[in-house]
């Protein structure tokens, strides 16, 4: 049987246990190792112990709220807090994470993620430890983060979701377009929430889904109308280049499709990728003066800059925020990056203390990821904003004493407005027809001197024109 690997975030620390499969045991007794938590046998839950998991007794439920024939029932609150329900004790709240922070070759798009993702989660744990440290949600419900590994695979995501939904109160990270897609059913089927590292515009009225910042459609409309303002691109041919079968590929081409049409932008060509030589001959043989890039700044960017270079040929290339990725930048190829790519990024500038969400952030890294700021990566604002909203939720569901799947529920469409210090576009969260995404970017440019390797080049630019 496949191990997976549950991190319990503890107080300072985050203490990494490999957990092996263990045999059913009919009989019950208290005290006794078991497997699953929260199965109930002989009258005892299993429940989680330090670093063991035993057989306990269950605890005493507060009685539910009379509910109205037809209509499920809601626990109602106990005395000191909220009822207890599946992934929440009465003591702790079990947040599940599905990430990506390894490779396996095994299955390939973990080679092209698990760097943004390992930054992703580090910046995400950094803000529970730091909650954890005082005393947990509300100043005392420590969250229990149990990390399961994706590779960015769908079906791993589909079976991870499977093996922990009975025990978890919401999904903290869902990592990757392609595997919320993939869940997104399944969260309503059970009635559960999650946050999608995703900014793709299908999430922004999703019911089961809490998203953080802009959209790619939005930052497809952004480069198209700096670049047409003040990039120098006033009829100028641009085109788009977007990752082939793949929902964020697609989003930024939606974007592409929808700006260009509503800004009169000429449009030289629309290409998928293939390979990096073909890609830039088609570019090239299009005269593409600039062009939208919706692809893998791990995979694809680097290449896709030295195979232009050897025809000669230097456009503009405006990517949205995934087709950058700091660690291949380098001394070798910094000067062509910071002469032929700019990035939309919904994320502050990293490093620069100049806000009060940049600054905790920094402080954050500083003492539970210290491996972060050796290494700069953006994405950890990302990991960071998502984890502050995850908890904003968490408090309001505690604030209204029901952390039930409902509860979680009534709490997201009645939550407001995050505050995230300046470090993210906040959001205002409402019921989810009701909806509308932040539509601002930060324009940069790539500059290898800099902590992060992007150096702010127009600060909250946003485009009249607004996808829809």
């Amino acid at each position: 049987m496949k191990k997976r690997i549950i991190a319990i975030a503890a107080v300072g620390a985050t203490t990494m246990i490999v957990l092996p499969a263990l045999p059913a045991n009919a009989a019950a007794k208290v005290g006794q190792s078991c497997k699953k938590l929260g199965v109930v046998q002989n009258g005892l839950v299993c429940t989680a112990k330090g670093k063991k998991r035993v057989y306990a007794a269950v605890p005493k439920a507060a009685p539910t709220t009379a509910a109205a024939p037809g209509a499920a029932a809601t626990p109602a609150p106990a005395a000191s807090g909220p009822a207890v329900v599946p992934g929440f004790d009465g003591k702790s709240i079990n947040v599940t994470v599905l990430g990506n922070v390894s490779v396996n070759t095994a299955f390939p798009a973990s080679v092209n993620f698990a760097t943004g993702g390992k930054a992703l989660f580090n910046g995400w744990k950094s803000y529970m430890s730091r909650i954890n440290d005082a005393g947990g949600i509300a100043g005392k419900y420590k969250v229990n983060i149990n990390f399961q590994e994706t590779y960015y695979t769908p079906s791993e995501a589909v079976k991870a979701y499977a093996e922990t939904k009975n025990n978890t109160v919401v999904y903290g990270m869902v990592y990757g377009t392609p595997l919320t897609q993939a869940l997104e059913k399944s969260f309503g089927e059970d009635n559960l929430t999650g946050s999608p590292v995703s900014l793709d515009a299908a999430w922004v009225k999703s019911p089961v889904y809490l998203p953080i910042g802009a959209t790619y459609q939005g930052q497809a409309i952004n480069l198209l109308d700096w670049y047409n303002k003040d990039g120098g691109g006033a009829g100028k041919n641009v085109c788009a280049l977007s990752l082939a079968n793949n929902a964020y590929g697609n989003a930024g081409e939606e974007g592409f499709d929808f700006g260009a049409k509503a800004l009169g932008i000429k449009v030289g060509g629309k290409f998928k990728t293939s390979t990096n030589a073909a890609n830039a001959q088609q570019l090239k043989d299009a005269n593409c003066d600039a062009v939208v890039i919706t692809i893998s700044g791990e995979a694809q960017t680097p290449g896709l800059l030295a195979e232009t270079a050897k025809l000669g040929y230097f456009p503009l290339f405006l990517g949205l925020a995934p087709s950058f990725a700091v660690g291949t930048v380098v001394p070798a190829n910094s000067a062509q990056f910071a002469k032929q790519l700019i990035v939309a990024s919904d994320g502050a500038q990293w490093g620069v203390e100049n806000s009060v969400g940049m600054k905790q952030h920094m402080a954050d890294l500083r003492k539970y990821a210290p491996q972060e700021i050796g290494i700069p990566n953006p994405a950890t604002e990302w990991g960071y904003a998502q984890a502050q909203s995850v908890a904003a939720l968490l408090e309001k569901a505690v604030a209204n004493g029901d952390l039930s799947k409902a509860g979680i529920r009534k709490a997201l469409a009645t939550l407001g407005t995050v505050d995230l210090g300046g470090l993210y576009p906040n959001w205002n969260y409402t019921d989810p027809a009701g909806r509308i995404a932040p539509n601002i970017s930060n324009i940069y440019k790539v500059d290898i001197s800099v902590r992060g390797g992007l150096d702010l080049l127009k600060p909250n630019f946003a485009s009249s024109v607004v996808y829809k």
